[in-house]
């Protein structure tokens, strides 16, 4: 096990000989911090270590860029130059942002779309000015009841300019298609997304350059393969 950063200092890096890192940080003891991670999933015989940002870059061959969240990630949808490209195949997203929209629609009534209203205006100022948002939805087989959501709600986005393909669950297995949501950016960036039982966690920035071009192979796969949005609208 090695590591080019100074020997017992911290934060640190470590190269196993097993392709992996170990990585030396600040340990956290604070109980609120503690308690919010295990609520997200960690188990109690783990604790975790804090480290600034850059050490992730350390690693050799892009490991991982970085990680975003909040505005950070937000700001990718407007400074992209010319193309926006989601890969969407969760059966279910838990954004806390649409939480009462998706009640109101289960009960039957007129779901507040408000929550959307910045969205859709970014979209729009996007493809007025010649910028590409576009999609592929994975359709679960029944729909799930968000899946059921996201289409009553699919027209909106149409509207505003992107521009929604869907396919089954069955034909991205066929195509061997990931398993995890992306966005990619200009050909150039890729945003592999990260989720809980509470939502998106963050997005890693990935922009090594067989990283994208994987995933713009998957872009075109995926592409090639998916229905128009159209064709398949359901309440």
């Amino acid at each position: 096990m090695g590591t080019t950063s100074i020997s017992g200092s911290c934060p640190n890096l470590y190269a196993t000989d097993r392709g992996t890192y170990l990585v030396q940080g600040y340990k956290i003891d604070d109980p609120e911090a503690l308690a919010t991670l295990h609520d997200r999933g960690m188990p109690e015989t783990e604790t975790a270590v804090e480290i600034p940002a850059g050490l992730l870059s350390f690693a050799p061959g892009h490991v991982m860029t970085r990680l975003v969240r909040g505005e950070d990630f937000g700001r990718l949808f407007k400074t992209f130059t010319r193309s926006a490209w989601r890969w969407e195949c969760q059966a279910e997203y838990r954004e806390p942002h649409e939480a009462e929209a998706f009640r109101q629609f289960l009960a039957g009534e007129t779901p507040d779309m408000s929550f959307t209203t910045e969205w859709l205006a970014n979209v729009r100022q996007a493809t007025g000015a010649g910028r590409h948002f576009e999609r592929v939805r994975v359709l679960t087989e029944p729909l799930t009841d968000y899946l059921r959501f996201e289409m009553f709600a699919a027209p909106g986005n149409a509207a505003a300019g992107e521009v929604i393909r869907v396919m089954s669950t069955t034909a991205a297995v066929e195509h061997n298609l990931p398993d995890h949501d992306f966005w990619l950016f200009d050909d150039e960036l890729v945003a592999i997304m990260h989720f809980d039982s509470h939502g998106m966690i963050a997005a890693e920035l990935v922009d090594d350059a067989d990283t994208v071009a994987k995933h713009r192979r998957w872009r075109e796969i995926a592409w090639g393969h998916a229905a128009p949005c159209e064709t398949v609208l359901t309440p």
